[in-house]
């Protein structure tokens, strides 16, 4: 594991719970730092879209770092992004390359087996595809514009 993510305890934050909004995915607390990660899949967003997740973290950590007794940092994860420099061009060069996180240093943050996650939504992907066209077509429009497509040969 990277030294400078040492043992930490995690925790999976409700999105729904607006008390705390704006506090992103995880907070990771170990003997002296707290790391307050913002999840992603992809690595690229808008200018504005980006600006706003910086400053909304940050905004929670500065609500909340007096009632801390771990120093604090924020990193935005992306997933899927094996580049840490890739992330920070993706957020349109809005976060520093401390604030970017890999799937893989996240994965090690938490002691997990990025691979074996990575293997594990390849293999749910025909599923997930499938679930995903079958929730579309409960859409009635969708569902109309996918008969037309297919019936003139798009598909």
């Amino acid at each position: 594991m990277p030294a400078q993510f040492p043992r930490l305890r995690s925790q999976r934050l409700n999105g729904e719970n607006t008390r705390y909004q704006n506090q992103g995915d995880f907070r990771c607390a170990g003997e002296e730092n707290c790391h307050v990660v913002e999840l992603k899949d992809g690595h690229q967003f808008d200018t504005k879209k980006a600006s706003a997740e910086r400053r909304a973290i940050h905004s929670f950590i500065e609500r909340n770092a007096q009632y801390l007794q771990y120093r604090i940092s924020a990193h935005f994860c992306c997933f899927n992004q094996d580049s840490r420099e890739a992330i920070v061009t993706g957020f349109k060069n809005k976060i520093t390359q401390d604030e970017a996180m890999t799937g893989r240093e996240f994965c090690a943050l938490l002691e997990i087996d990025y691979d074996e996650i990575v293997s594990d939504r390849q293999s749910e992907q025909p599923t997930n595809v499938r679930f995903f066209l079958r929730e579309l077509t409960r859409i009635d429009q969708v569902k109309a514009i996918l008969r037309e497509l297919l019936s003139n040969g798009h598909g």
